[in-house]
């Protein structure tokens, strides 16, 4: 099957990590709107942090994350990952251009159901213990799979790796 030209149609999803790491950030961004209105209590029993500490803790995690999300987005690829609607049914994940998926005001078009024409570049048979590393080429490309699995609650196992257009 690799170095085969195929067309799938199916529902292009983001890239499930970075979905779950945009979603974490907006987490966090609602808990820091919602910690200004909790009322600070003024003393502190010793060995305890203070809300002062959580909130800086929580904001540099913050500042951490958002960091690694605009270098993500600063690649001029996205990676998604395709659910056939074939009878046979299986998972696909492939890179594309930034623009392919985006509407007149720029915005991301994805959860929708596209056609592709691409060149398999692997197949990885259910069962294998053969991974795609989503994050590839990213600042968490060499983080363990276990470490992202716990970040983010994914498991990043996909048969398929393309090239190719979105049609």
């Amino acid at each position: 099957m690799p170095s085969d030209f195929v067309e799938i149609h199916g529902l292009f999803r983001p890239n499930p990590i970075v979905d779950s790491l945009q979603r974490i950030d907006r987490l966090l961004g609602i808990f820091e709107v919602l910690s200004g209105f909790i009322p600070q209590v003024s003393s502190q029993s010793s060995g305890k942090k203070g809300p002062q500490d959580e909130k800086k803790q929580m904001k540099l995690f913050r500042q951490f994350l958002q960091g690694i999300l605009a270098d993500i987005e600063a690649k001029n690829t996205r990676v998604f990952v395709i659910d056939t609607a074939e009878p046979n049914q299986f998972q696909v994940v492939v890179l594309l251009f930034a623009d392919y998926l985006r509407d007149r005001t720029m915005a991301e078009i994805a959860y929708k159901e596209y056609r592709l024409l691409g060149k398999v570049v692997r197949k990885i048979e259910q069962g294998s213990d053969e991974t795609v590393d989503l994050l590839r080429g990213t600042a968490l490309g060499g983080v363990g799979r276990e470490t992202l699995e716990q970040l983010t609650g994914v498991r990043a196992r996909v048969p398929f790796y393309l090239e190719g257009v979105a049609v």
